[in-house]
């Protein structure tokens, strides 16, 4: 019997709100033993000193930066009764393997966790049209591999070692399970027989459990919710991009401002700035607004409309029947295309119109970029990008992984869940 559960997080840090949306506290509640381990000082060889500011500092979580380390932690659980939760999946490379040989190595098993895609667009399932993905993506990825010899040897050798550890790795050490949060994510696997693996779980989008945890009780009556990003105050977004995505801070709120007040008094009711976990305001840097931290899922659910830009929140939204105001600056994709590319796919799955706030006279016209509600296009999306129809059941992605763990054996490796 699993006794401890060990969550291996690669690429990103540990936060205080893991303990929600990675279902720590549910874990707890079933009595398993809980260690969080994050590599992504390794994963991105970062300096000591190169740590988020709001990260959790409270012992709980284990700062790992180099492979001594690692091995140091995973001899130190070989004897636990443990398994080991993986996340993410998406990016696999050599320290993912070396993650997963060194979990063999001491005779523990691990579950691979997906992590959801938020660039929507609709897609085949078939096996067909995934093997005609992956046989392309395979040969673009060794073209790239060849041509980065052009950057010199070692940059090549790196190049060639994750190229190949990502086809041959996750067959030569194999996971248990992979978490899948729906079907539309088989295109960002590893390889194409990690896709049609028969041990893939399919779930749901991290967002669906969000939107289960958030309350039935809404303290703050009427009001509308800008769900913030914290673009200029988020830890994590300043240190992989370096630069800010607007030119003028003080522009970029008093922009923002404009447009809550026009909507306040045109509803009736006050804007609630639903605040970003990694934010790291200094005041009120929204004036007069309500700045909430904590309470993102249970603002949407009660609010009578929701403005955002871009956000895994947007599940939540379709899944609370809400009608929403896509609001962006187009100075944004001056410094990270790949937003330009998320903005587009929200575009084109629900063919919403999109408010450019450093536009006066949008603003002066917001009401025609509000996308209503429609039971249609809402369920379309839904069962596309969220949840299986099969898997609406109001179920967590925790309670179904707590299951899986329960019913796991060593010995036996026939997936008797399924």
């Amino acid at each position: 019997m699993v006794k401890k559960i060990i969550f291996i997080f690669e690429r990103k840090y540990g936060y205080a709100t893991d303990k929600k949306y990675f279902g720590f506290n549910y874990y707890l509640s079933k009595g398993f033993e809980l260690e969080a381990w994050s590599l992504a000082d390794w994963t991105f060889n970062h300096s000591g000193d190169d740590k988020p500011q709001n990260i959790d500092l409270s012992g709980f979580t284990i700062y790992i930066d180099n492979y001594e380390s690692f091995m140091l932690n995973i001899n130190r659980v070989r004897n636990d009764s443990c398994i080991f939760l993986i996340y993410p999946y998406h990016a696999y490379n050599y320290i993912s393997y070396i993650i997963r040989k060194s979990i063999k190595n001491i005779n523990k098993d691990f579950i691979n966790i997906l992590e959801y895609d938020v660039y929507y667009k609709y897609v085949s399932k078939s096996k067909i049209a995934l093997f005609i993905y992956y046989f392309f993506k395979k040969i673009g990825s060794l073209i790239k591999v060849i041509f980065s010899i052009s950057h010199g040897v070692k940059n090549f050798k790196t190049n060639l070692i994750n190229f190949s550890v990502r086809a041959l790795g996750p067959q030569i050490y194999k996971s248990y399970v992979n978490i899948i949060p729906s079907k539309v994510s088989l295109y960002y696997m590893p390889c194409f027989k990690e896709a049609m693996n028969k041990n893939n779980v399919f779930t749901h989008a991290e967002t669906y459990d969000d939107w289960l945890q958030a309350s039935d009780i809404n303290k703050y009556g009427k009001y509308i919710v800008y769900v913030d990003q914290g673009l200029l105050v988020n830890d994590d977004r300043i240190r992989n991009y370096h630069k800010s995505l607007v030119s003028d801070k003080n522009e970029f709120y008093n922009s923002l401002m404009t447009l809550f007040n026009k909507i306040r008094d045109d509803y009736g009711c006050d804007v609630i700035v639903a605040v970003h976990p990694k934010a790291m305001y200094k005041g009120n840097e929204f004036g007069r607004f309500k700045m909430i931290r904590g309470e993102t899922n249970t603002l949407i659910k009660h609010s009578v409309l929701v403005i955002f830009e871009m956000s895994t929140c947007f599940g939540q939204i379709i899944l609370s029947k809400k009608p929403f105001l896509n609001i962006y600056r187009k100075e944004y994709f001056n410094y990270d295309k790949s937003l330009k590319k998320l903005y587009a796919c929200i575009n084109s799955v629900l063919n919403c119109k999109q408010l450019d706030v450093s536009n006066s006279d949008s603003i002066n016209n917001y009401n025609e970029y509000i996308y209503n509600y429609s039971a249609e296009s809402y369920d379309k999306f839904k069962y596309e990008f969220i949840v299986d129809r099969l898997n609406d059941n109001n179920i967590s992605t925790f309670e179904i992984i707590s299951s899986i763990i329960n019913k796991y054996k060593k010995i036996d490796k026939e997936l008797s869940f399924l």
